[in-house]
């Protein structure tokens, strides 16, 4: 038979040891005359009670804890700065993309600088570099998931900021 038990600080009170201990307590005062019956019987139930009421308080606890972290997770969010909205949807077509001097940084760590050139419509355009130099932060600029530092980025003749970033 198994214990339910009540993990508290490292130490660990069981359903069946709370009944053992008190049944033997109680019982050595019931069988010396000391208490009666119906005491005999509280004896035994009120530990068991009590040891259910704690595992009730600690697994409320526990889920408190967790609220609060996801409340204070939740209040970050809301607090963030919300994204520029320029209404303009960007509609992919044949379009020429230039960057002129683009500048990037993530945590002031300089990432690109003074990149530029053009992908014209049409033209197979290859971004080759070794790993680290900044491949996906230049793609991740053009999807508009951050902004440039510095530098202009163009989508024949539509500055890129101008358009909002939407989920295709």
């Amino acid at each position: 038979m198994e214990a339910l038990s009540v993990f508290s600080g490292g130490k660990t009170i069981g359903i069946l040891e709370s009944f053992c201990g008190s049944s033997l307590a109680a019982g050595y005062y019931w069988l010396d005359g000391g208490i009666t019956a119906g005491e005999f019987v509280n004896c035994i139930i009120l530990p068991m009670f009590l040891t259910g009421l704690l595992s009730s308080l600690f697994i409320d606890l526990t889920s408190y804890k967790n609220f609060m972290l996801s409340k204070r997770s939740i209040d970050t969010l809301r607090l963030e700065e919300e994204e520029n909205d320029s209404g303009k949807a960007f509609k992919p077509k044949e379009n020429t993309i230039q960057l002129y001097n683009v500048s990037f940084a993530y945590d002031r760590e300089p990432i690109l600088r003074n990149v530029s050139f053009t992908a014209k419509s049409g033209e197979l355009t290859a971004i080759v570099r070794e790993s680290g130099s900044g491949k996906s932060t230049l793609l991740s600029l053009l999807a508009k998931y951050y902004e440039a530092l510095e530098g202009i980025l163009l989508l024949v003749e539509s500055v890129l900021r101008e358009y909002e970033q939407k989920p295709y």
